[in-house]
C-alpha cells in the first residue's frame, strides 16, 4: 500500500516548533503537546465520517454514480454528477471525509456488475441491476429478513462465496486507494472506514457502527455482520450479530506491532429499538465498549438522537428532526389513533415504522416497558436517545465500575449520494438517490417505501474536531480523546472546559483558552480530583461562535445528567448566555425568549432573515448551583441559532408547491460538545 507525503507551509512549521521546544513534556497530560503544538492552538476541523457510495447496494439502488474518489473529491470542494437536475457543489470544502461503504454489501454489488461472473445472470443480480423496474425486489435481498411480498431468490454470494470474499477484497482494496490518494496533509485528511451494518433477528432495530482506521494500515478484508466472526446464537440458538464480536475482531487485527489503530462509531440511535444502549453483558463487555467506541453520531440525515420529549425529557428543543413525530407518553388518552398505525410485526422493517409527519397530530405512542418486545409492540424508547443513554452509563458506572457510555459527540451526513458534507438546507438535493433528488420526491414516500417519508429527513450534520494540525494522527487524536462537536449542518464552533479553579472572569480574557486548559480539562474529560475541599464547585467555561454562513446565535445552554442518591438518573437544562442583552432568570436558569416572536425572523416567502437579533459570539463561565460532590454527573453544551428555513420550506420558497403540513416551515440549527464527566472521589 502506498503512503502520501505532502510538504507543506503547516508541517514545516510544526517541524521547526518542535525542534525548538524539544522533548521534555509528559505524554498523556494536558501541557504535553502533540507535534509540538500546544494545546490552546487547536484548530477547529470540520467533517463528515458517514459517506455511502455506489459500492453501497442501497445507493447503487438510487442510481447514484458517484464512487469513493467522486465523494472524496466533493468533499475537497469538487462538482460531481448527481441527476440530471442537479450538479452540487460545497460552499466550503470539508477539512476531512471518510467513506463508509456497507461491508456487508461490497462483494454482492461487485459480483452482480461483472458480465463475467456466473451469478450475474441469476434472479438475484438481475433484480439489483433491473432497479427501475424492480427496486422493491432488490431492496429484499438486500435488507436479508424477506418483507411480505418478496420472490424468494438466492443471494449471490451464497452461489460463490470465495468468489465473493474476492469481490470483497477488491472493492475494500479500491476504497483504501482512493483515501490514499486524496490526503493530503494539512490539507484535507482521508481515514480507511466503513460500516458495520447490523439487524438482529429478535430486535428489528439498527444498531449500525462505523469503523474508522487511524491510517493506511488495515486488516485485508472488513469484517461485516453476516459473518460468522462476527455473530452469536440468542435465546433461540439463532446467530445474530453481536457488537462485541466486532470489537474483538478489530482488536486482533489491529496491533501495536501491525500499526493498525481502529475505534467504532454507532449512529441511528433514534432507530435502534435501545439496542445501542442496552445493559452490558457484564463489566468485560462494557470495559471493551469503552475502550473500542468513545464517540456517538448524535445527529445525521435521518433524524435527530439527543433527546424525545416525553422520553426522560421535558426540553422542549428535544422536539427537533425527529423521525418519529407521535406524542410520546407514559399512557396515550382514550380515542386516540393509535390502533391505526401499522405494527412493527406488518412492516418488518424499523425504517419502516415511523409515522408520515403529515400525520403526527392524530396520534399518540406509548413509552416502552422495560420488558417490551420491538416486534410486538409499538412505543418510544427511552434507550434509543444518547442522552438518555449518557445518564445510562453513570447508573453502570456506579455498579460495574466503568461506563460503558463514556461518548464523544460527532454529527455526520449518512449521505447516500457519495455527496460528503452536503448540509445546506438551502442546496439540498437529497441523500437518497432517485428518491428524493427533486422537490416533489421529496414530499412523498422514499424507495419502495423502505425509507419511510422523505419529508422526515433531513441534510444531516457534520463532525467537528479542535485538532493541533489537519493530519490522519491528529485528527484521530482528537477522536480518540473526545475533544470534538457535532453540529446539525452549519458550521458552528463550541468548546466546554471544567475546572475547579476556574475565574468568574476567565471568559473576558484573552488567554481564556491556554488558562481552561492549564487548570482544568476540555470536553471529553473526567473532571480532575483536584478539589481544594469539600465546598469547591466545579466551574465551565462555553465558548460558540456562529457559522459563516448562517444566522447569529440565539442562546448558550449546559445540559447536565446525573445520578442521584437514590439510584435515579435525572437532567436539568441550564441556558448559561443569552444573546441580545438577555439574562438567564435566576430561578428558572432560562432566558426569556418567546418562540412566535423568534420564527416572526423569517420571511416564509423568500427564507430571508433578520441579521439584527442574535449575536456572532457567546461565552462565559458556568458554576453548577446545584452540584453535589457525591453525584457522579455528566455536562455537555448545546448552542441554538436563531430560526432559518427548513429545507423543506426552501422548495415551497422556490415552486409553485404548497407547505406540507405539520412539518416545520423553521429550525434552529445547532450544536453539541462533548461532555465533561463527574465521579466522586471515592
Amino acid at each position: 500500500r502506498r503512503t502520501l507525503l505532502v510538504t507543506n507551509n503547516l508541517t514545516l512549521k510544526t517541524a521547526i516548533r518542535t525542534a525548538l521546544m524539544g522533548s521534555v513534556l509528559v505524554a498523556g497530560s494536558q501541557t504535553a503537546f502533540a507535534d509540538g503544538i500546544p494545546p490552546h492552538e487547536r484548530q477547529p476541523l470540520f467533517g463528515d465520517l458517514h459517506v455511502h457510495t455506489n459500492y453501497s447496494l442501497d445507493s447503487y439502488f438510487g442510481f447514484n454514480p458517484n464512487g469513493p474518489r467522486e465523494a472524496y473529491h466533493f468533499a475537497r470542494g469538487g462538482e460531481v454528477n448527481l441527476f440530471a437536475s442537479a450538479s452540487p457543489k460545497l460552499k466550503v470544502p470539508l477539512d476531512f471525509a471518510a467513506v463508509t461503504d456497507h461491508a456487508e454489501t461490497l462483494g454482492k454489488k461487485a459480483i452482480c456488475t461483472d458480465p463475467k461472473l456466473k451469478a450475474y445472470d441469476s434472479d438475484s443480480c438481475v433484480a439489483i441491476r433491473n432497479k427501475s423496474q424492480s427496486r422493491e425486489q432488490a431492496e429484499c435481498n438486500f435488507l436479508g429478513p424477506q418483507k411480505e411480498g418478496c420472490i424468494q431468490v438466492t443471494d449471490p454470494c451464497d452461489m460463490d462465496n470465495k468468489v465473493c470474499q474476492v469481490k470483497t477484497r477488491d472493492q475494500w482494496q479500491n476504497i483504501q486507494d482512493a483515501a490514499e490518494d486524496f490526503n493530503a496533509p494539512g490539507q484535507f485528511t482521508t481515514f480507511v472506514a466503513y460500516e458495520w451494518s447490523a439487524t438482529g433477528n429478535q430486535n428489528p432495530g439498527s444498531f449500525h457502527r462505523n469503523v474508522i482506521f487511524r491510517n493506511h494500515n488495515v486488516p485485508n478484508t472488513p469484517l461485516h455482520s453476516k459473518l460468522p466472526e462476527s455473530q452469536v446464537p440468542d435465546q433461540n440458538g439463532e446467530m445474530i450479530p453481536s457488537p462485541e464480536k466486532l470489537w474483538t475482531w478489530l482488536k486482533s487485527e489491529c496491533t501495536e506491532e501491525n500499526g493498525c489503530e481502529v475505534l467504532t462509531i454507532p449512529h441511528n440511535s433514534n432507530l435502534s429499538y435501545g439496542s445501542i444502549f442496552r445493559e452490558p453483558e457484564n463489566r468485560g463487555y462494557a470495559e471493551l465498549q469503552q475502550e473500542m467506541e468513545p464517540l456517538v453520531e448524535i445527529f445525521q440525515a435521518k433524524g435527530d438522537s439527543e433527546c424525545r420529549v416525553g422520553v426522560g425529557s421535558n426540553d422542549e428543543l428535544c422536539d427537533f428532526e425527529k423521525r418519529d413525530r407521535r406524542q410520546a407518553r407514559k399512557r396515550c388518552p382514550k380515542g386516540s389513533t393509535l390502533s391505526k398505525l401499522p405494527s412493527p410485526v406488518q412492516l418488518e422493517d424499523s425504517w419502516l415504522s415511523f409515522l408520515p409527519s403529515r400525520d403526527a397530530r392524530l396520534y399518540c405512542v406509548p413509552i416502552c416497558k422495560e420488558n417490551s418486545n420491538p416486534r410486538e409492540n409499538d412505543c418510544a424508547w427511552p434507550n434509543s436517545y444518547v442522552r438518555n443513554g449518557l445518564k445510562d452509563g453513570l447508573a453502570y458506572e456506579k455498579y460495574l465500575g466503568v461506563n460503558p457510555f463514556k461518548y464523544g459527540i460527532i454529527a455526520s451526513t449518512d449521505t447516500h449520494n457519495g455527496i460528503s458534507g452536503a448540509t445546506e438546507e438551502d442546496q439540498y438535493n437529497g441523500h437518497h438517490g432517485a428518491a428524493d433528488n427533486t422537490p416533489e420526491e421529496r414530499r412523498v414516500g422514499g424507495v419502495g417505501g423502505y425509507l419511510g417519508t422523505n419529508d422526515i429527513n433531513n441534510p444531516g450534520g457534520l463532525a467537528g474536531v479542535w485538532a493541533e494540525e489537519n493530519t490522519r494522527d491528529s485528527i484521530f487524536d482528537a477522536l480518540k480523546r473526545r475533544e470534538t462537536f457535532g453540529t446539525s449542518g452549519t458550521r458552528l464552533k463550541i468548546r466546554l472546559f471544567g475546572g475547579w479553579k476556574y475565574a468568574d472572569d476567565m471568559h473576558r480574557q484573552p488567554d481564556m483558552i491556554q488558562q481552561a486548559y492549564e487548570v482544568g480539562v476540555p470536553m471529553g474529560s473526567d473532571l480532575p480530583n483536584t478539589r481544594v475541599d469539600e465546598k469547591t464547585i466545579p466551574k465551565f467555561l462555553v465558548w460558540a461562535t456562529k457559522a459563516p454562513n448562517s444566522t447569529n446565535l440565539q442562546r448558550l445552554q449546559i445540559i447536565k445528567g446525573w445520578l442521584d442518591k437514590k439510584g435515579k438518573t435525572r437532567e436539568k437544562v441550564y441556558d448559561v448566555a443569552c444573546s441580545d442583552g438577555l439574562k438567564p432568570d435566576p430561578q428558572t436558569h432560562r432566558c426569556p425568549y418567546d418562540q412566535r416572536s423568534l420564527n416572526a425572523t423569517v420571511d416564509l416567502n423568500d427564507c430571508s432573515y433578520s441579521a439584527t437579533q442574535g449575536a456572532v459570539e457567546l461565552k462565559t463561565v458556568w458554576t453548577d448551583p446545584d452540584f453535589d460532590s457525591s453525584e457522579r454527573a455528566f455536562y455537555y453544551a448545546r448552542v441554538v441559532e436563531y430560526p432559518t428555513c427548513r429545507w423543506s420550506q426552501w422548495d415551497v420558497a422556490r415552486t409553485i408547491l404548497k407547505p406540507i403540513p405539520n412539518v416545520p416551515a423553521t429550525i434552529q440549527e445547532r450544536a453539541w460538545s462533548s461532555p465533561i464527566w463527574y465521579s466522586p472521589s471515592n
